[in-house]
């Protein structure tokens, strides 16, 4: 019989069919809602299962990570979802082969099937962890100056004389520029006359302008070199005609907005809304401008905050896809040696969204993280990070910098208790450890309450009364209350505070009885109390 799986939680659920639904069923604990099913029940009970196989009815995208000898794989799955790896047993593919196929589900396994080669190689990398930002952008308003469609150093003029030795001079608005009489013979294969008007090119000398060319008519600058001169900026002309569908005239009102050194021209005054993804990158980055390139050695130096930055065109062609210039802004790790800093990768960690991007969600929180499948520069899909998805945290978890988003990945992979080779549930602990304390100190001088809140996550790992010194009474009872309500006391967890502040503190009646049979049974922890006597805590 085949249906449709309705899922009601993990491992649990319904199959649909036509006419009728089956009760809720033991399931293959990777199947999804929506599945297509095909079972076989045991003398037609539909509460007994003989043969069950799903197949996802969606493609999934990856890559073939690794091949066995005769034929099939294994591939990292990386879109729609997460799923780790799975087995294809048909098929070659050769490593980093970028695939799409199906996934076929039963309680034994879950394998790829219809494998094939894919064009969308977007979908078949791991996707970029970040927050997005909406950013307002006013346009600004500017006259057209100047309007340059010909050389600047053709102009017109007036043959002012022509002298006995072969030379003369010529009247211009950039004063007398001198003449060969022989140049403008090879122009117009005659004498050049007094007072005619002429059309010339001319060029700086240390003797003065020279006319080295004449022409018939004034010539235009190819159009990739016509430009325009807007707010002191030269623009082309080529731009201009693209979005205006019409050439630039002096004293023309233009609205534009000026972005990274860009100018992106707009048909009114409008703000303009913008989605920047801002990938969460680990380690620390630094950004600048390219202050100073070598053209002949190919290397150049980048202004930044942490100093003079060493690069080499090499390293910028290969990730721009263009030569260096001086201006350009740029992002990038860097090394540091006896001979300076340098760079060691560049990297572009801002990305515009549109909102027809957008994939599991319709309007952006500033405070909610997301995860992007970008392609090149241009972002493809975002999602909306969820902080409970095993597989999602296990991906932020090895890529994400965000500490409060990292602490929530360790703990989704502790609770589901899952390990593998390079995670292990001592090494989560440990970073979970490390991270709490620093979160613990930021949040201490920005808010005590969560600083509270993280203390208490702390001291159910690692019961350290020590570290209460630097809160106060309240704070104190505050974090050891919610600590013995949450976890078991032992030996070596025992109450420093006294029953009549606890009695003080405590709501209820049930809670008073609790902590009252807790605190009979253990003594005071004599060391934790004294820390608080000498803080004046009494």
């Amino acid at each position: 019989m085949r249906g449709k799986v309705s899922l009601i939680k993990k491992g649990f659920g319904k199959i649909v069919f036509e006419d009728k639904e089956s009760p809720v069923l033991n399931l293959p604990m990777e199947v999804e809602d929506g599945d297509i099913a095909e079972v076989e029940f045991k003398n037609e009970r539909m509460d007994k299962v003989k043969k069950f196989v799903a197949y996802s009815p969606v493609e999934y995208f990856g890559s073939v990570i690794g091949d066995f000898e005769r034929e099939g794989g294994i591939i990292l799955v990386t879109y729609p979802k997460l799923l780790g790896t799975v087995v294809f047993k048909k098929g070659r593919f050769r490593k980093q082969s970028r695939v799409k196929f199906r996934l076929k589900k039963t309680f034994k396994e879950m394998e790829a099937i219809d494998v094939e080669f894919t064009k969308e190689f977007y979908k078949c990398f791991f996707p970029s962890f970040g927050r997005i930002e909406k950013r307002v952008l006013v346009p600004k308003s500017g006259v057209v100056e100047d309007v340059i469609k010909s050389d600047r150093f053709v102009i017109e003029g007036e043959i002012k004389n022509v002298g006995s030795r072969g030379f003369g001079f010529i009247r211009s608005e950039v004063g007398d520029v001198f003449f060969f009489v022989n140049t403008f013979e090879r122009a117009f294969n005659r004498a050049p006359k007094k007072n005619e008007k002429v059309i010339f090119r001319y060029k700086n000398t240390p003797k003065g302008k020279t006319a080295i060319y004449f022409y018939n008519q004034m010539p235009t600058l190819p159009k990739n070199k016509q430009y325009f001169i807007l707010d002191g900026k030269r623009l082309p002309i080529a731009f201009y005609e693209r979005f205006f569908k019409s050439s630039p005239e002096i004293g023309d009102l233009v609205y534009y907005i000026e972005e990274d050194g860009k100018v992106k021209f707009r048909k009114d005054d409008k703000e303009v809304e913008k989605f920047i993804f801002i990938k969460d990158e680990r380690g620390d980055f630094a950004k600048g401008k390219v202050n100073f390139i070598n053209e002949e050695k190919k290397y150049g130096f980048i202004k930044s905050n942490i100093g003079n930055v060493y690069f080499t065109f090499k390293q910028f062609e290969n990730f721009y896809k263009k030569s260096p210039r001086r201006g350009d802004k740029v992002k990038f790790f860097y090394v540091k040696s006896e001979r300076g800093i340098a760079v060691s990768r560049l990297l572009e960690n801002e990305f515009e969204v549109k909102k027809e991007n957008f994939s599991n969600f319709v309007k952006i929180n500033e405070d909610d993280y997301y995860y992007a499948y970008v392609n090149g520069n241009k972002v493809k899909e975002v999602f909306r990070y969820d902080s409970s998805d095993l597989s999602l945290s296990i991906a932020c978890y090895k890529s994400a910098n965000d500490k409060l988003k990292k602490l929530e990945a360790i703990n989704c992979i502790l609770e589901n208790e899952f390990e593998s080779k390079k995670i292990k549930k001592e090494t989560l602990l440990k970073e979970k450890l490390q991270i709490l304390d620093e979160v613990i100190d930021e949040m201490f001088e920005k808010s005590l309450l969560l600083a509270f809140e993280y203390e208490i996550e702390r001291q159910k790992i690692e019961f350290n009364p020590e570290r209460l010194k630097k809160f106060n009474f309240n704070g104190i009872d505050f974090i050891f209350l919610n600590f013995l309500k949450e976890t078991p006391i032992n030996e070596e967890k025992v109450s420093f505070i006294e029953m009549k502040e606890i009695k003080e503190y405590k709501e209820s009646e049930k809670d008073l009885d609790l902590f009252e049979v807790r605190l009979k049974e253990y003594k005071e922890n004599q060391k934790a109390w004294e820390i608080i006597k000498r803080r004046n805590y009494e």
